[in-house]
């Protein structure tokens, strides 16, 4: 049997050999039951016999094989979204209007003077909160744009969401997030995030020249920030990495801690844009960077994480399970990141409306919607990282003439196999007091790949 014939056998169970440096060694991926084992190229063959010929199979390694293929599918795992009742996060997006014009904006295309009227909030999240639509004890509620949220504050997003805490009456946990572009603190804004413990959080490029290149009002944001803090409310920070920052992540964290050592949390994400020239080496810079920013924030206590890393932790088969995403003009999107009639794709992700009448929502749509994930995209079938990717971003891949981003689908697979492989050193050494360096090789290489 050839490698290829052995490694496809093995991948209709949902496993996969990943190269590394030492010949003739593997690690064995199995995504559905998060685990990954070194082994042998003839351990790889004696696990595809025990496949094809159980019963003359070792004893040993078919425990093996049922070990890691005796899983739940995930269609059928808790959260799999089938239907508008399944969703349990809510997004409302107040507006279409913005007092930042940031180089990168996704919702650039969509600004207008569109503003959510406060009745189709209501209305919304009477249908969010109807048990018969779902009865989960958890739900999560986002509010961000589109614009910027906080301009429709005294209008919208105050009476809004304490609606939504005197409708809910204490019957089951809400979390509710907001971002903002940091320039604005309301009359009342931060009693409000204490009464309600709204987590918030602040899109903050972090360094000045950064900052006052892709967005602008570096002192104004700082400044708020530093406010936010000294009243109580401690926000996460969300950073967008560009050709501008890739490579000083490490800056980033150092300054950011330096500055503002109360706040716990920040998410950098690498930009996808067209003016990036080479993503692949983009994308290997970022990776680069952002372990070793990674490294400082947790001497120090600081989560950092990205859309990426945070994908590690899953299995799913879409990217995103999808939601009700309130836009400004009262329909209802798959995606909170299409929002407005002016972007690019808006009438593939809408799938209801709100009006005077109640919710309406149009189920062949959202089942056409919800179809979109590892099972019907051919090009994810044989990818060890489509259970954690879940096929990438749609909105992405639409923009990309309907098929992913190569340089991304090989940046999400390189710093999957990096941080997996990262993860199983480290068990073994604590389990076995041997490192799985001394087999495979350095697998810090994998970043430079």
């Amino acid at each position: 049997m050839s490698k290829s014939d052995y490694r496809e056998t093995l991948q209709t169970r949902e496993l996969y050999l990943l190269e590394v440096e030492a010949p003739g060694m593997y690690l064995l991926y199995a995504p559905l039951a998060d685990c990954m084992l070194p082994v042998s190229e003839d351990d790889a063959m004696k696990l595809v016999a025990a496949m094809t010929s159980p019963e003359n199979a070792d004893q040993n390694v078919m425990d093996i094989l049922d070990a890691l293929c005796d899983v739940d599918p995930v269609c059928d795992r808790k959260g799999h979204v089938r239907c508008a009742g399944d969703f349990i996060n809510l997004s409302i997006l107040p507006n279409n209007v913005c007092n930042f014009s940031c180089s990168y904006c996704y919702s650039a295309k969509g600004r207008s003077s569109q503003c959510l009227e406060l009745g189709q909030a209501k209305k919304m999240i009477d249908y969010f909160l109807d048990e018969k639509r779902n009865g989960s004890d958890f739900l999560t509620v986002s509010v961000f744009g589109g614009g910027e949220p906080l301009l429709s504050w005294k209008d919208l997003v105050r009476p809004a969401v304490e609606y939504l805490y005197e409708r809910n009456g204490g019957a089951r946990r809400i979390v509710t997030t907001l971002i903002t572009n940091g320039s604005l603190i309301p009359e009342g804004f931060i009693g409000f995030c204490k009464e309600y413990e709204i987590d918030l959080v602040c899109s903050y490029e972090i360094l000045r020249d950064v900052q006052d290149s892709q967005r602008k009002h570096y002192d104004l944001v700082t400044r708020n920030i530093r406010s936010l803090i000294d009243n109580g409310v401690v926000p996460a920070v969300n950073s967008v990495i560009t050709l501008l920052n890739v490579e000083r992540q490490e800056e980033m964290i150092r300054t950011l801690i330096a500055g503002f050592p109360e706040i716990r949390y920040a998410a950098f994400e690498p930009v996808i844009s067209d003016e990036i020239g080479d993503k692949d080496e983009f994308y290997r810079k970022f990776t680069r960077s952002f372990l070793a920013a990674r490294t400082i924030a947790q001497k120090h206590g600081v989560t950092l994480t990205c859309t990426v890393l945070r994908n590690v932790d899953v299995t799913v088969d879409r990217y995103c399970a999808g939601e009700l995403a309130l836009c400004a003009d009262g329909s209802i999107s798959i995606c909170p990141c299409v929002s407005s009639p002016q972007e690019d794709n808006y009438g593939n992700y809408i799938y209801g409306k709100v009006d005077n009448e109640g919710v309406h929502i149009d189920k062949k749509k959202l089942s056409s919607l919800l179809s979109s994930n590892v099972y019907s995209q051919p090009w994810c079938r044989g990818c060890f990282a489509k259970w954690n990717c879940g096929g990438g971003c749609i909105n992405n891949t639409l923009n990309n003439g309907g098929r992913p981003v190569p340089e991304y689908c090989r940046f999400v697979r390189t710093f999957l196999k990096y941080t997996l492989t990262r993860r199983l050193d480290e068990a073994w050494q604590e389990e076995n007091g041997v490192s799985v360096k001394e087999m495979i090789g350095e697998y810090e290489c994998f970043i430079e790949k």
